[in-house]
């Protein structure tokens, strides 16, 4: 056995210890053991972040702040005021295609969630009967990605 796997044995050893004892905060020791591994060069920086990303949550965390920079810029709003002018029926149409197409580059949930705001101000309609269908719409797209 080298002295690196010694070391290594000897530290994780150490961090079940004092995870038993709930002394420190999981997150601190194990953060503490990674900064150390990494300091003395046990573990490269390359594996390190591949272990500590997820790219599927680093993918809904990206689609998310899109949504959340297209919400900010009233971009959104002022689709939405456009979508819901005129009768109930074009407008919910209007409003499903709109969906469809955002959704293809953002998550089904960030969609709605950037459009509730914006569809609650509107005056013409009402706003739960634009929803309804328009999330009842997604919702076969989102079970087919499972």
């Amino acid at each position: 056995m080298s002295w690196q796997q010694a070391f290594v044995l000897a530290v994780l050893a150490a961090l079940i210890v004092l995870l038993a004892r709930d002394s420190h905060a999981p997150a601190v020791l194990f953060s503490s053991v990674a900064f150390l591994f990494l300091a003395l060069d046990l573990v490269s920086v390359r594996h390190a972040l591949e272990a500590f990303t997820n790219t599927g949550l680093v993918t809904v965390v990206l689609l998310l702040l899109v949504s959340v920079v297209l919400d900010k810029s009233r971009l959104i709003e002022a689709l939405c005021e456009r979508l819901v002018h005129g009768s109930y029926r074009r407008a919910l149409v209007k409003l499903v295609a709109f969906t469809g197409a955002y959704s293809a580059f953002v998550c089904n949930t960030a969609v709605v969630a950037s459009l509730i705001g914006p569809l609650r101000a509107n005056r013409q309609h009402n706003a739960s009967r634009l929803l309804l269908p328009m999330c009842y719409w997604l919702r076969p797209a989102e079970a087919a990605n499972r």
